[in-house]
């Protein structure tokens, strides 16, 4: 099994870091040839939101242009700073309680007992945790929490005999899937149908039988893909039992593991019901996860009062992702700044009107896909797109229900399609992945994804997807 300490790959770090910086001077002169733009917005009930025909253009100062060239720094004073800076201890924490998981042997503890039990079905294992990190997107809306799992997903693909890709497809590929298909994530489901004003979580018999197509379709390639691996013998090999992992302290501290492991799940299904603990749910689940590590690392005496000298070790290890956070979050914050989401959004808005409705639903499915390239955040998408999309679908002839489809669509596999966003490079850099292998290695998946979204679009417009 190849070693599960966890880190930023050099060469995986260095391409991600070049693809940052040339997507950020992009968007840098993307300003000058966009003019810059705004909607109106008002607050309702405490969220602001846009007002339809209300765009006019704006001018924009040097002052701004001259701090687009130090965005990853101007960003830190700006209204993303807290989401940056709990992004990058999230990732600093998991950096920690890995290494102390992997020197305690109390990782190689779980992927072994894993592996014990799927040695005989191998790819029902493959199965297995597709449902689940598909589901963990598709009901709770978590993403960038599923970081702390990618690494164990990653050491259990080594041990299986597989490689990173199938490591990676079974965690960050599913749960990017997941949110393809949404059936009750609070995020983008939950706030897109308050917008569109629609019963909340309804539809949802179109949209299980989405889920059930999308998760077939990934299960489908990753099982071809692992036996393809099986045939040439290109994965690691199988690795004997580690004499930590039967450590009767090691097996204490991994029942305690499992025990935390149950308590963030608890914590990510309450965020679905609670709008205060939904705020606060990745820093919640970070804190919970490094005192799962320290906890389980004292448990296990691997190394009586040396577990914050690896808790510093793994932090270091992983510090370097921070620098991929800014850059990509810099990308927003320079075409926020700039004010040209508005133009666009007004562009796409005043092309779909002459448009048959069909078509008009595709081309809002492809505003979301561009939007997503700027900005990640789900439920800003929404908040964005659908005050413009609802009047327009009722125009045009286009359901609520399938407009909101569209935008949970486009909002859905992007996210482990574009570089712009952070924890899709952070899981490549661990797994030692360059971000043009991965798309090499998933560019059928994802176009095969992107045209069974546009059939199921069309699939709703003809069925008049409604309400129920």
């Amino acid at each position: 099994m190849k070693s599960s300490a966890l880190s930023i790959n050099k060469k995986a770090y260095i391409s991600s870091l070049v693809i940052l910086v040339t997507l950020l001077a992009a968007s840098i002169l993307l300003t000058f040839v966009i003019p810059s733009g705004e909607y109106e917005r008002i607050e309702v009930d405490g969220v602001e939101r846009l007002v339809p025909d209300s765009f006019r253009f704006v001018e924009t100062t040097d002052v701004h242009r001259i701090l687009w060239l130090i965005a990853p720094i101007a960003l830190l004073f700006g209204p993303d700073a807290a989401i940056a800076i709990v992004i990058s201890l999230f990732i600093l924490f998991v950096g920690a309680t890995f290494t102390i998981l992997e020197k305690s042997g109390i990782l190689s503890s779980i992927v072994e007992s894993i592996v014990r039990k799927f040695s005989s079905k191998p790819h029902a294992l493959i199965a297995a945790l597709c449902l689940f990190f598909m589901a963990m997107g598709s009901v709770f809306g978590t993403f960038e929490e599923v970081i702390v799992l990618v690494p164990m997903i990653l050491s259990l693909s080594y041990s299986m005999g597989w490689d990173a890709f199938l490591g990676l497809g079974m965690s960050l590929l599913a749960v990017g899937f997941g949110f393809c298909c949404a059936t009750f994530n609070p995020f983008t489901l939950g706030i897109a149908q308050e917008l569109a004003s629609l019963p909340r979580f309804s539809g949802l018999l179109f949209r299980l039988l989405v889920f059930a197509s999308v998760y077939l379709l990934l299960v489908r390639f990753l099982i071809r893909y692992a036996k393809s691996l099986e045939r040439k013998g290109e994965g690691s090999k199988l690795s004997p039992p580690s004499e930590e992992a039967s450590n009767p302290h090691v097996l204490k501290a991994r029942k305690v593991f499992y025990l935390f492991l149950v308590l963030m799940l608890l914590v990510m299904i309450a965020s679905v019901f609670s709008e205060a603990l939904s705020t606060l749910v990745l820093p919640v689940i970070a804190l919970m996860f490094l005192l799962a590590g320290i906890l389980c690392g004292t448990i296990s005496r691997y190394r009586r009062g040396g577990v914050w000298k690896d808790v510093l070790h793994g932090i270091v290890s992983v510090a370097p992702a921070i620098a991929l956070i800014l850059l990509a979050m810099s990308v927003k914050y320079v075409i926020t700044e700039a004010k040209i989401i508005d133009t666009i959004l007004y562009y796409s808005s005043s092309t779909m009107q002459q448009l048959h409705p069909l078509s008009a639903l595709f081309l809002l499915f492809v505003m979301v896909l561009v939007l997503e390239f700027f900005i990640s955040s789900g439920s800003a998408k929404a908040l964005l797109i659908m005050p413009l999309a609802i009047p327009l679908g009722d125009l045009l002839g286009i359901t609520r229900q399938s407009a909101v489809q569209a935008y949970l669509f486009g909002d859905g596999f992007s996210n482990v399609f574009y570089p712009t966003n952070a924890a899709l490079l952070i899981a490549l850099g661990f797994a030692g992945v360059s971000y043009s292998k991965y798309m090499r290695w998933s560019l059928r998946l994802q176009l095969s994804v992107l045209a069974l979204s546009l059939a199921w679009l069309t699939v709703a417009y003809f069925i008049g997807y409604g309400p129920l």
